[in-house]
């Protein structure tokens, strides 16, 4: 389990280069949704590795540089958390919707947390004071284009109700609050959590140098 709990982001990437490579040999055999579902869980394993894996620094980012942690290698964010977080978001409201086409409102779901990402990596860009910050590729050239085309053809396809977009927005409450902000910054946060995060995930020489570089600007 401790190895899943430092690798599942370099395993998930795997599975979406794996689905990436295969997705040609059955794209006819699927409807456009389908498509744009699975382009966007692989847009999601390529967002999470960027955060964590290369040139990651996510875990730096939000326990040492935006909430000042006295235990930065384990609080309020741990390995634990964001393994149980990020693994149940991809997998239950990326991937599992694929599977249920017609529930227009799961697959949709997904979509907005993508799109709405903007905001959080903005504020990344904003603490970095660069254009780039992990997970800006994946946001940028994935989440976005692929969502905004899934809500046109979903729109001009009468395929998404009201209902369906209550329902959306529910999942992506669901995800922020519960997932993100309760399990991740409360039940799951622990000054004594015995789950750091590893000398190597919290130390990417990309982020550290450029936030060094900010520091001694001032």
């Amino acid at each position: 389990m401790n190895f899943f709990r430092h690798n599942w982001y370099k395993i998930g990437l795997f599975i979406g280069i794996i689905t990436a490579i295969t997705l040609p040999f059955y794209w006819s055999d699927i409807n456009i949704v389908q498509r744009l579902l699975l382009l966007n869980f692989i847009a999601m394993t390529v967002h999470q590795f960027e955060e964590f894996g290369y040139p990651g620094g996510v875990p730096y980012l939000m326990n040492v540089e935006q909430c000042h942690s006295e235990y930065p290698d384990r609080y309020p964010q741990n390995a634990n958390a964001v393994m149980i977080g990020n693994v149940a978001t991809t997998y239950i409201f990326y991937l599992l919707p694929v599977f249920f086409p017609n529930q227009i409102w799961f697959g949709l779901g997904g979509v907005i947390i993508g799109l709405l990402q903007i905001t959080a990596h903005g504020k990344l860009s904003m603490m970095l004071k660069s254009i780039y910050a992990p997970g800006n590729l994946a946001v940028f050239l994935g989440h976005i284009p692929i969502g905004i085309y899934f809500i046109y053809y979903g729109v001009t396809h009468n395929l998404i109700s009201g209902l369906d977009w209550i329902l959306a927005i529910g999942v992506f409450l669901f995800v922020g609050v519960v997932i993100v902000g309760l399990l991740g910054y409360k039940i799951l946060a622990d000054k004594n959590s015995p789950y750091p995060f590893t000398k190597e995930e919290m130390s990417r020489p990309w982020v550290i140098n450029r936030m060094s570089k900010i520091k001694g600007q001032k």
